[in-house]
């Protein structure tokens, strides 16, 4: 097994430092609002010479049904309608103008407080930093239909974290709004209510350089979080995205070394691109080049040459089912190249567990520790919500183990000796499933 990442980063710099790079800063701003009875609207109009982008937080904002606040910038227009009694940040518009409006309804009093932008920086392209080769990524149009219609839910972030704005991306994982990206993207809620989601943003040419967005959803409520996994559950505020591109369904499986993937991403915070082809991969398909590598933890992630970029962080990497199979968080840092190192996502097998319960499937079996004892050869399996009944398979046996100690819920043992043992050649990593009598599924491996 080649090396993971992880060494490799702790002997150089922190991935904090090379994977997300800030695109833009916020600035406290004081300006208020408040319509008089004769008024039908006010406008304000702000400027902020090389800015590439305007975001604006309302600390307070009060609207009536029918009421409406407007931002508008040089290529957009946003509106938001009432009734609405809160704080919030409204879409980001682009250029170094801003124009707010508010408009009141027949006998209302709307008004708003703002006291802070957000501003961006007037070169927002990010470094590249993961490309393998060639670029081989090429416009999400240049693909046929049903891979576009699998990459809808997949959406272009931006968001606060420490007074700057950054840029990574995210995808819908399930029909209730529920949105996957990286810790190192988001990690609390002061970041899920910051977040600005692009949908649907895409060149209508294979060769185009830029596009259109479809939609903009704004703010989230933060779920949970683990930094050793690298991954960060939200759930969108807003639901016509799901509505209107559904969600990714989850492969809860472990990656098989050589199968097809591909990632859907917004690298540089740009058009979605795929990456499908790569010039490192025997065939010119990416695939997983490394089925176990090691994350911020041994044996978390897997590695392929698929390109990305800094933006790509949290993009699914999707099988050749289009089923989420991992969640891309590490590339390459500056003056390394891809061969000995390699792109990485976290294993979707170990984050699903940690989710399950809160996307409204059966919560599966955690492994946390397994290892071996001997005279006569077990297999311990140590972790939680083990249920009674629980069925293990081994490597690729149809049927279960017929030999389980069960003892209790955060613990079983594998039983029958030479027989047993026999499944697990010295050397070699052998995939272990558990199930659930309820169906909850989850996968772990063990290397003896």
């Amino acid at each position: 097994m080649k090396k993971g990442l992880l060494f490799l980063m702790l002997t150089v710099t922190s991935i904090y430092l090379f994977s997300l790079e800030p695109v833009g800063f916020s600035v406290y701003y004081s300006l208020s609002s408040n319509l008089k009875p004769q008024q039908e609207k006010s406008v304000d109009i702000l400027n902020f010479p090389k800015s590439s982008f305007i975001k604006i937080h309302f600390s307070q904002l009060y609207l009536k049904e029918n009421d409406q606040i407007s931002v508008k910038g040089e290529n957009e227009e946003h509106s938001f309608s009432g009734p609405f009694n809160g704080e919030t940040w409204l879409p980001s518009v682009s250029g170094e103008t801003v124009e707010i409006t508010l408009k009141k309804s027949f006998d209302s009093n709307p008004y708003f407080v703002i006291d802070e932008i957000g501003l961006g920086f007037p070169q927002s392209s990010l470094t590249v930093e993961s490309i393998c080769e060639n670029d081989d990524r090429r416009n999400a149009v240049c693909y046929d239909s049903s891979m576009q219609k699998a990459a809808d839910p997949v959406g272009r972030m931006l968001f606060q974290s420490g007074g700057s704005w950054y840029l990574c991306t995210g995808s819908l994982i399930s029909a209730n709004s529920h949105f996957l990206t990286n810790n190192h993207c988001i990690a609390d809620q002061s970041g899920a209510t910051s977040l600005e989601v692009w949908w649907r943003y895409q060149s209508s040419t294979c060769d185009g350089t830029s596009g259109q967005k479809e939609y903009v959803s704004t703010g989230a409520q933060f779920i949970t979080t683990n930094a050793s996994l690298d991954f960060t559950l939200l759930q969108l505020t807003d639901t016509k995205p799901v509505q209107s591109y559904g969600f990714i369904p989850i492969a809860n499986r472990l990656p098989i070394q050589g199968e097809r993937i591909w990632i859907p991403q917004h690298g540089g915070g740009s058009i979605k691109r795929f990456a499908v082809e790569s010039d490192m991969d025997e065939g010119g398909y990416a695939v997983v080049d490394d089925d176990n590598l090691e994350g911020w933890i041994d044996n978390s992630d897997f590695g392929y040459y698929a390109d990305t970029e800094g933006g790509s962080s949290g993009s699914p990497v999707l099988d050749s089912q289009n089923k989420l199979l991992g969640i891309h968080h590490f590339g390459l840092p500056n003056g390394y190249s891809c061969g000995t190192y390699m792109n990485q996502a976290v294993k979707i097998s170990l984050i699903y567990p940690l989710i399950a319960g809160y996307i409204g499937e059966p919560v599966p079996p955690n492994v946390t520790k397994v290892s071996k004892a001997t005279d006569p050869f077990r297999i311990i399996i140590q972790g939680e919500n083990f249920l009674n009944g629980i069925e293990v398979f081994i490597g690729q046996q149809e049927t279960p183990w017929p030999n389980v100690s069960y003892k209790g819920e955060t613990k079983i043992v594998l039983k029958k000796g030479q027989s047993l043992k026999s499944l697990f050649p010295k050397g070699e990593t052998v995939q272990i499933k558990l199930v659930n009598p309820d169906g909850g599924t989850t996968y772990t491996s063990f290397k003896r």
